[in-house]
């Protein structure tokens, strides 16, 4: 997503390795301002911006992730985190932000995005395309799964029709029958007593 389509308080979706998209608010529109914790006592800085001065991830001790301004919920956040969300002041909580003070919303935290690679677009239509993603696949290993035990008792059958005629057969776990090469033999007789 560009910089410049991003809007304050519009709920983003952060795309995720594994799982459900992540949710995200930025509190400046264009992520306007660049801002960096302190290193000594609360709060965050605002950075100017320019060539030497860009979003980045921090790297140990030396450097710190310089970013734009976002809330997001808590990984232990209690209740939905779009009604979390959507009770937000995006000035407000921009203000609280710089004064190093927490959200006014508990549950949520502030964050410094050092990328948008990640904004994947808006939440809502990213979290409805990942659950119909999800009822798909869950669709599709509920057939397979459904295929698997017709085909397991369609195997049992044939085997037990076999034994029914004197003859040994094996279901194996690959969705084949076995037979030794004696119980082929026995089972070539039969054919041929049956046709001639």
């Amino acid at each position: 997503m560009k910089r410049t389509d991003i809007k304050a308080g519009v709920i983003y979706a952060s795309r995720s390795s594994y799982g459900p998209p992540g949710i995200v608010v930025f509190l400046e529109d264009g992520a306007a301002g660049l801002y960096e914790r302190q290193r000594h006592g609360p709060g965050v800085r605002e950075v100017e911006e320019n060539k030497y001065t860009k979003a980045k991830r921090g790297s140990g001790w030396s450097e710190t992730t310089k970013g734009y301004a976002a809330i997001a919920t808590r990984w232990d956040a209690k209740g939905d985190a779009l009604a979390l969300l959507g009770a937000i002041d995006p000035a407000r909580e921009l203000e609280r932000f710089k004064a190093g003070e927490h959200p006014s919303v508990e549950g949520l935290e502030f964050d410094i995005r050092y990328t948008l690679t990640d904004i994947s677009g808006l939440y809502a239509e990213e979290k409805a395309a990942y659950d119909a993603k999800e009822a798909a696949e869950q669709a599709a290993r509920r057939r397979k799964a459904e295929a698997d035990r017709a085909a397991s008792a369609r195997r049992r059958s044939i085997t037990e029709a076999l034994s029914a005629y004197g003859i040994t057969a094996k279901d194996n776990a690959a969705g084949k029958i076995e037979l030794s090469l004696d119980e082929a033999e026995k089972l070539l007789d039969k054919v041929r007593e049956a046709a001639g």
